[in-house]
């Protein structure tokens, strides 16, 4: 179980992630070219939204990431003992829920 203060700084750790902008170092692999970013429609706010909805707990980390050609949002639920990768398209705004 969590106490108070692990809940406070997994509420605190989001809310520092979801300050971030695009351009604040939260990519991965390969960079994302200025060109790839303005194709991007779904912000990473509505991205954790999103994951939220479609697997219920509390964001621990979200990052922006490239695979092949799409981009991607890569957000990690915690829900009880158990952390679930959501992968949310940044252009389309579809879910993946990796088992």
């Amino acid at each position: 179980m969590f106490t108070n203060k692990k809940m406070f700084g997994l509420v605190a750790a989001v809310c520092a992630l979801s300050a971030q902008t695009a351009m604040a170092g939260m990519f991965s692999g390969d960079d994302i070219s200025k060109e790839q970013l303005g194709t991007v429609k779904v912000s990473m706010e509505s991205a954790i939204a999103k994951a939220k909805k479609a697997q219920p707990g509390i964001p621990t980390q979200v990052k922006m990431e490239r695979e092949d050609d799409t981009i991607k949002y890569e957000v990690k639920i915690l829900n009880g003992d158990e952390e679930k990768e959501v992968n949310v398209n940044a252009i389309t705004g579809e879910i993946e829920i990796e088992k």
